[in-house]
């Protein structure tokens, strides 16, 4: 019977079919990204990753790369207010109704979900927008649109009329019991203060509030609120909390009416800052310094947007998606710096991150700004603010490039694919393609009509053209004979298939999709071939299955494109909904006889073959007499055992466990620290059955059983529970970046493990790691065990309040274990997948299993 050691990593291997292949942190490019030109010296980048890290999978990452230059201008926009949010939809048609034409956009930085308020320093127009007194990082816009990157710290001071200077910290923020606030009309239409304070209206505003420069106004009114007042349109508020310190909450209680003040800008840090026309700050910090990675760089994996700076000075405007299994996971902060240094920038900074992660862009010959990425929330995100470049260039009208959609795309030999084709003028603003006519490179088979259906006849790249007015675009389109992979999908419902159980004379409709790599490929019924084993039913060209009239009948649906085939077993049976308990085969145990008698009786017929059965008597293998036709075993335990475990594997592949103690034994308890514990006879048991051990001292043998058992110790018990020798496997290589860790005595152990695949580690950025020092966890327990057990054992439904604490990895060896009654769940129904487990109980658990 085939042990289960180790769940393997899907690995896709590329055949038939050839893409191009890069590395990068990210992990492997196995689908072909595109870049496309938007806007005059700027380019759109989208990408896809595979990464092999345990749980990673796909990554997905938009970004712009954008070359300073008069003709495409960076700029920072949030809304008409600062207070209050909006998505980038609506953001888009607000600047449009002011006669920008932004062409891409990502959300910026951090902010407050109350209030919508963001959370760093904002300039835009040269205007200090918003600002706090703390020292960030931001990117500065220079006049002529290149950028720089650096820490800064805006200042502003009021200076009374006596003189008197006092530090204005907070422009345009929501007001706290800390320090004077200044709000313009550009906050909101009101200050959304809800506590007592005081409230100056400053009036004959003069000025500029830019670094460097200075306002004069005049105190119009001094009073006392507790709430909120309107800004008047073109004044200025002064306003402090009752609670501020007396620094602050005096200088302002003290203005008079009639009274001159003067507030002045500047700015400590880089002098660049003071002729920046725009910039922004980045509480998240900084990814990347003259290409060093920041090493302080902590955080879990999420949807991440950033800036880069690159070498030769353009811009990089980044997003990844995340939060999506399938799609795309997300990076940490440090594979996001990485990534970013990858790419070619030496700077670059950290903004919002999560759900707030949006990418929007215009293509060639659209009129309107698509959301690229997908949002973790499932749509946009309401945010502060966000930088966009905006095209500065006229329209023309004059027909300059053909742009063909889908930009990228596969096809499998037979299918056909409607393509697009649309004109863009030498702004990149939508134009006019008349006489539009679409054709294929002459020397290829395939074919595309006047409406630009596509077909595929060819195996292979074929160039697709498109021609106005003597402007030709073109496209490669992959003409896919033989996929890597094949899916098949029950039709109702467009879900996965991998297998069925269905009711005899019954019928499923089934399609296929085909994926060169891990991109999909378009198909039609017409493109694969379908058949079934004879004994199970018949199944037509369209996928289309019938049962056949059978109590029971196992075999298996096959489906192929070119030399690709992809098979799932379907069972049929009388009723078609029965359970896995149904299936499973019932195992009795009869020892008042002779010889040990054990029963197998299967419901529908299915069957348990000799092969397919392991019987152990106390963890060692034994041999027994079968009677296929009574499906009995007849064993003779071997004297002294006293604990049998079956294990049947039936026709339909399902694995059935039994364990029965079959004689009384009072084992000596070796250990001077287990008399009276609650696992003394267990640990008695598995001490005489040479599976743990203790540990010598004066007192006499200890084993420690309340104490957390090592990843080390697990390790050993392991390799002694499953009665491996150890000595063949001294010449195994480890590749653990922590080997020099192993403890001497468990070393040859975790090579022997690692060989089997049932040891394999823990993945991190880094490598995999051994971590044989560290306590081992429930659910590192569980999974180990069960990839020493045979396959196809029931899986209970797990239901726990703490469900969503089992990561993926673990939930199908946990599930195992409770359905064997290894594991049980807490008096409150948890089942504390990340607790330490004692020394006793991975004792315990191991025993049950015995």
């Amino acid at each position: 019977m085939q042990k289960k050691y180790f769940l393997t990593l899907f690995t896709a291997i590329l055949t038939t079919v050839s893409l191009t292949v890069n590395a990068s942190v990210l992990g492997t490019s196995l689908i072909d990204g595109y870049t496309k030109d938007i806007a005059q010296g700027t380019e759109f980048t989208h990408n896809t990753w595979y990464s092999d890290q345990s749980g990673v999978g796909q990554q997905t990452e938009n970004y712009i790369t954008y070359s300073p230059s008069s003709d495409v201008e960076p700029i920072i926009s949030g809304g008409n207010y600062l207070y209050g949010k909006s998505n980038a939809d609506t953001e888009i048609k607000r600047l449009r109704n002011l006669g920008i034409n932004p062409v891409a956009g990502i959300n910026a930085d951090f902010f407050s979900l109350q209030t919508g308020l963001p959370m760093s320093n904002v300039i835009s127009d040269g205007v200090i927008i918003t600002k706090d007194g703390t020292k960030q990082y931001g990117i500065g816009i220079n006049q002529d649109n290149t950028a720089f990157m650096s820490e800064f710290t805006l200042y502003s001071v009021l200076e009374k009329s006596d003189g008197t200077k006092t530090n204005i910290y907070n422009i345009n923020k929501y007001r706290q019991p800390y320090s004077i606030y200044m709000m313009t009309d550009i906050f909101s239409n009101e200050t959304h203060n809800n506590t007592d304070g005081i409230d100056v209206i400053l009036g004959s505003v003069e000025g500029e509030m830019k670094i460097g420069k200075k306002i004069t106004a005049t105190v119009e009114s001094v009073d006392e609120y507790a709430g909120s007042i309107a800004i008047p349109k073109g004044k200025i508020i002064l306003t402090v909390d009752k609670n501020a310190p007396e620094e602050f909450y005096n200088p302002v209680a003290s203005l008079e009416i009639g009274e001159q003040i003067t507030i002045s800008f500047g700015v400590e840090g880089d002098e660049r800052w003071k002729n920046a026309k725009a910039g922004i700050g980045a509480t998240g910090g900084m990814l990347l310094k003259d290409g060093t990675v920041n090493p302080s760089l902590d955080a879990g994996a999420n949807p991440r947007t950033a800036l880069g700076i690159k070498s030769d000075g353009s811009l990089l405007m980044y997003t990844i998606d995340g939060r999506q299994s399938g799609y795309s996971y997300g990076v940490q902060l440090k594979t996001l710096a990485n990534r970013l240094k990858e790419l070619g920038c030496t700077d670059a900074i950290n903004l919002d991150g999560g759900g707030s992660t949006t990418f929007v862009a215009q293509f060639p010959g659209d009129d309107y700004m698509s959301l690229i990425n997908r949002p973790s929330d499932g749509s946009q995100r309401a945010v502060a603010n966000f930088i966009f470049l905006k095209n500065n260039l006229p329209k023309t009208g004059i027909l300059n490039k053909i742009t063909i959609y889908p930009l990228t795309s596969y096809i499998l030999k037979g299918a056909s694919l409607q393509f697009s084709a649309k004109g863009s003028d030498t702004s990149y603003y939508p134009a006019d393609t008349p006489n539009l006519q679409y054709y294929v490179q002459s020397e290829k088979e395939s074919t595309v009509d006047s409406n630009g259906i596509f077909t595929a006849k060819d195996s292979g790249i074929v160039t697709l053209y498109a021609s106005s007015n003597q402007v030709t675009g073109s496209t490669n389109v992959n003409c896919i004979e033989t996929p890597t992979s094949i899916d098949i999908l029950n039709e109702s419902n467009g879900k996965n298939v991998s297998e069925i159980t269905i009711m005899r004379n019954s019928s499923i409709n089934l399609t296929a999709s085909a994926y060169a790599g891990y991109n999909k490929v378009t198909a039609n019924d017409g493109c694969f071939n379908w058949s079934c084993d004879e004994n199970i039913g018949t199944i037509d060209q369209n996928g289309n299955f019938t049962a056949n009239n059978v109590i029971f009948a196992k075999g298996n649906i096959y489906v192929n494109a070119g030399e690709k085939t992809t098979a799932i077993p379907v069972s049929v049976t009388a009723n078609g909904k029965e359970t896995d308990e149904e299936l499973q085969t019932l195992i009795s145990i009869d020892t008042s006889a002779e010889n040990t008698l054990i029963s197998f009786k299967s419901n529908f017929g299915l069957k348990v073959n000799k092969d397919d059965i392991i019987i152990r008597a106390d963890g060692e293998d034994i041999d027994f007499e079968y009677n296929s036709d009574k499906e009995t075993a007849s064993v003779v335990i071997p004297y002294e055992k006293t604990k049998l475990t079956v294990f049947a594997t039936n026709s339909l592949g399902k694995t059935s466990f039994k364990t029965i103690s079959v004689s009384e034994s009072d084992y000596k308890n070796p250990f001077i620290d287990t008399k009276n514990h609650w696992a003394e006879n267990i640990l008695s048991y598995m001490y005489k059955n040479k599976i743990i051990n203790g540990e010598n001292t004066l007192e006499g043998t200890k084993f420690n059983p309340n104490k957390s058992m090592t990843r080390a110790e697990f390790a050993v018990m392991i390799t002694n529970y499953l009665k491996i020798d150890i000595s063949k496997y001294n010449n195994v290589e480890l590749h653990y970046n922590d080997t020099e860790k192993i403890p001497a005595w468990a070393l040859e152990s975790f090579k022997a493990l690692y060989s089997l695949d049932i040891l394999k580690g823990a993945s991190s950025e880094t490598g995999i790691y051994a971590n044989p020092l560290n306590n081992i966890t429930r659910a590192e327990t569980a999974t180990i065990i069960s990839r020493t057990l045979p396959d196809n054992i029931l899986k209970a439904q797990i239901n726990s309040p703490d469900k969503s604490d089992i990561a993926d990895w673990a939930y199908n060896g946990i599930s195992q274990l409770i359905s064997l009654g290894a594991i049980n769940g807490y008096e409150d129904g948890t089942i504390k997948p990340l607790k330490n487990v004692t020394k006793a109980e991975a004792a315990k658990i191991l025993y049950s299993i015995l």
